[in-house]
């Protein structure tokens, strides 16, 4: 999984980030699997991440044009 966290919640967060108006990349690999009834239906989700996509954020600093659709929705 890969997502933009924004450096102000990395703050919050207790991450020392060098820019809190940049975005910076998590990123980890995750498993999502949907458990059916018998009827084919989903009744539920369960979702395994392997390592802390946190571990080194600060220096997976997002430029703007990584976000390419950020400014269309603000």
């Amino acid at each position: 999984m890969r997502m933009a966290y924004p450096g102000t919640t990395l703050q919050a967060r207790g991450i020392d980030v060098d820019d809190p108006d940049a975005f910076y990349l998590y990123e980890a690999r995750m498993a999502t699997l949907w458990p059916m009834d018998e009827q084919g239906m989903a009744r539920g989700e369960d979702t395994y991440t392997g390592g802390d996509g946190f571990a080194g954020i600060a220096q997976r600093k997002l430029r703007p044009e990584d976000i390419g659709a950020l400014e269309a929705v603000r």
